[in-house]
């Protein structure tokens, strides 16, 4: 995974609205994986974890998590051992933060925790 890949998708959480494909993006690079499109319905996927030799290896089919518009989905995303908050101020920005990280701001708190894990997650590459 590449810090600025991570940073870039954090970016993307803090400015735009959820989506399907903001989801992809976010499992494939959160995860180093693959993602090819399974043939009954879009929010599912093949999964495909790439080898030391290139080649990819099938990883699993499943579901995309909807990080983008559940909490439970988004904190998923924060690196193992890291506390975490998510909320509301007083005026009803949404905002999430990680331990020893700063404030993140995004339309709604799912994506506002998205931007901090993922800007948590570069900042250990």
């Amino acid at each position: 995974m590449s810090r600025a890949i991570l940073l870039s998708l954090a970016d993307r959480c803090e400015r735009e609205e959820a989506t399907h494909d903001l989801d992809v993006a976010i499992a494939v690079a959160a995860y180093d994986l693959e993602a090819r499109p399974y043939a009954t319905g879009k929010r599912k996927l093949w999964w495909y974890k790439r080898g030391t030799d290139g080649t990819a290896m099938f990883y699993g089919e499943e579901y995309i998590p909807r990080y983008t518009t559940s909490i439970d989905a988004a904190v998923t995303l924060v690196p193992e051992g890291m506390a975490w908050t998510a909320g509301c101020e007083p005026d009803f920005t949404p905002f999430a933060r990680l331990w020893e990280h700063d404030l993140v701001w995004a339309s709604t708190p799912a994506l506002a925790l998205c931007a901090a894990a993922l800007r948590a997650r570069a900042s250990l590459v």
